[in-house]
């Protein structure tokens, strides 16, 4: 008899991702049909992080080895890898087929505190 599922291989495949698997898909994604949008993902603490010039900096929380997702939201990244184990494309669960390229290395904006209180 085989064994049964727990529910868990989801988690033990997000538990599987090295650093150095997170680094490979690090860098700037651009669709080609809205260049002047481009997302970034890059690694920190251990975890794949998401931004572009109009989202601050969110951590994603790791489906598979080559998909991530936000935390509050259903919106996920599928990744692809070129033949030397780095990333090549992406595609956003937001029913386009639109494909993001990697464009260049990940970059990390800016964001001031609009919040009005002073330091």
């Amino acid at each position: 008899m085989p064994p049964q599922s727990t529910g868990t291989s989801a988690a033990a495949d997000a538990q599987t991702v090295s650093p150095a698997q997170l680094e490979a898909l690090s860098g700037e994604y651009t669709d080609t049909a809205d260049p002047d949008t481009p997302l970034s993902f890059y690694v920190r603490n251990g975890k794949l992080v998401g931004e572009s010039e109009r989202d601050v900096p969110e951590e994603l929380r790791t489906l598979s080895a080559l998909e991530f997702g936000f935390p509050h939201s259903g919106m996920t990244f599928r990744f692809t890898l070129e033949a030397s184990g780095h990333g090549e494309s992406m595609i956003r669960s937001t029913g386009t087929s639109d494909v993001y390229r990697r464009t260049g290395p990940p970059v990390h904006h800016v964001f001031h505190d609009t919040s009005g209180q002073k330091r």
